[in-house]
């Protein structure tokens, strides 16, 4: 068995492998050495060239592979998702402040719940406020525009 044949059961083991890992995982963590260990296959039978081709070929396929993947399905794969709650719904309703704002924080009543919340200015206490967004254990409020 020549180096040439040493180098393709080496790469054979490697997609394997590579397969195998991927199974059984829940990320994509080795599909681009299996598609590179394909590539350095192909390379290594069908053309007589030198081993250290096959070796560059293997590197950069499975480089191409995973640049590809990062810039076609980065958005999908890499961002965080938003985990919804019951508090989500109440974005856009209308609560009254218990206190007066001090350094633009105060609280509301929400469900017979007191929370904190965070105002874009300082307002009186029984000020009506829509609640903006939800931040950590808080409320991010603006006043109710008058009619």
């Amino acid at each position: 068995m020549g180096l040439r044949e040493i180098f393709i059961t080496c790469y054979a083991v490697i997609f394997i492998i590579a397969l195998l890992i991927e199974l059984f995982t829940n990320e994509m963590v080795s599909i681009w050495f299996a598609i590179g260990a394909v590539f350095a296959i192909i390379f290594a039978c069908i053309m007589p060239i030198p081993v250290w081709i096959s070796i560059i070929a293997f590197v950069f396929f499975s480089g191409i592979t995973l640049l590809v993947f990062c810039l076609f399905f980065r958005k999908k794969f890499f961002q965080k998702k938003k985990i919804h709650t019951n508090a989500d719904s109440l974005i856009g309703k209308e609560f009254v402040l218990l206190e007066n704002t001090i350094n633009k924080k105060s609280t509301i009543k929400v469900n017979d719940v007191i929370w904190n919340c965070e105002c874009e200015e300082d307002l009186p206490a029984g000020t009506t406020v829509i609640i903006l967004k939800i931040v950590g254990n808080h409320f991010i409020v603006k006043e109710k525009e008058k009619k």
